[in-house]
């Protein structure tokens, strides 16, 4: 039977900001997976919505007679949850959402078509600065699994639901982290139960912005690759040898420093939360509304005060994402 790798990394957005680090994390997995000569391998970097759908699309149809042992599906790049995930090609606009990106339940009923014994995903979605970030819902993933009926599975995913997924120019932590899992392993042969309690092991308690999550539907006992001897002498050959997971470790511990750094800087930028206050309690004053309204406007309507102190917002995600596609109507720059 069959292997099938399906590879999927975006970084030259034309809409969003640009992801360099996400070449390096196909690049990676590619070269694993190619060391391994476990995997057919299929790519797709930097592709459009319509030539990604199409791509898949044929690859797809190409396998429906075949016997699959193992279809592992990879994506790095930009994804969005919006009652489910949605993986962003380069293209992706919000004025064309469907069309420009492709929902996680189109791909699973891609998937489900084929006679495949495990369907593996992983999926390392990335910060964009905005509300496009990687986000999954555990729920929904379970509740994929039922409705998609795949007889064993293995999803891994980068980030909790609301959180982003960090990298440098080395790559993604996590897409790294998976790398280090391999190059590092003690036996000839790595499980894909390892590999997630290697990345589990590389962020416990380390970053608190990013927690990878996992789910599965499997016993524990299948094998991601084997001969490892080989694809460690390549790294260690070539200088790419990883150092049991210190190093994915002080990256996360350096980028959480430079956050706080950096947000204390812009906090410098603004004014104190008691001034800010009694501003707004200034501008909220019953007696200068009212003078701001002349005798005509008064005679015409009755003027209402209302104070709240509720600051609770419904669907707060779909207003961000309204302020700033419009942010030039809303802020000034400093």
């Amino acid at each position: 039977m069959k292997n099938i790798a399906i590879l999927v990394g975006n970084s030259e957005y034309q809409n969003l900001n640009k992801l360099h680090f996400c070449r390096k994390d196909i690049s990676s997995m590619q070269k694993i997976l190619s060391l391994s000569k476990k995997f057919e391998i299929h790519i797709f970097e930097n592709y459009q919505s319509e030539q990604l759908k199409s791509g898949l699309s044929k690859i797809i149809r190409e396998l429906e007679k075949s016997k699959i042992n193992e279809l592992l599906f990879y994506y790095t790049g930009h994804g969005v949850f919006k009652e489910q995930f949605y993986y962003l090609p380069i293209n992706f606009t919000d004025k064309q959402f469907e069309t420009t990106s492709l929902s996680n339940n189109e791909l699973d009923d891609m998937l489900k078509s084929l006679d495949t014994e495990m369907v593996i995903k992983i999926i390392d979605a990335c910060q964009s600065g905005q509300q496009y970030i990687k986000e999954s819902d555990q729920m929904s993933v379970k509740k994929s699994l039922t409705q998609h009926s795949f007889k064993k599975c293995y999803f891994f995913f980068s980030s909790m639901n609301n959180q982003s997924s960090m990298g440098d120019d080395k790559g993604s932590y996590f897409t790294n982290a998976i790398i280090e899992s391999i190059v590092t392993h003690k036996t000839d042969s790595i499980r894909y139960a390892d590999v997630q309690s290697y990345i589990a092991d590389c962020f416990n308690g380390k970053n608190e912005l990013q927690t990878p999550f996992f789910v599965h539907q499997s016993n524990a006992t299948e094998i991601f690759l084997s001969d490892l001897t080989s694809i460690q002498k390549f790294f260690e050959n070539n200088d790419l040898m990883a150092n049991n997971g210190e190093g994915i470790i002080q990256e996360i511990e350096n980028d959480k420093i430079d956050i706080v750094e950096k947000l204390k800087t812009l906090s410098k930028k603004y004014i104190a939360k008691d001034v800010a206050q009694k501003t707004i309690e200034c501008i909220f004053d019953e007696n200068n509304i009212n003078n701001m309204f002349n005798d005509d406007i008064k005679l015409i309507y009755d003027i209402k005060i209302e104070k709240h102190n509720d600051y609770n917002i419904d669907n707060i995600n779909k207003l961000y994402n309204e302020i700033e596609k419009n942010k030039k109507h809303f802020f000034i720059n400093l």
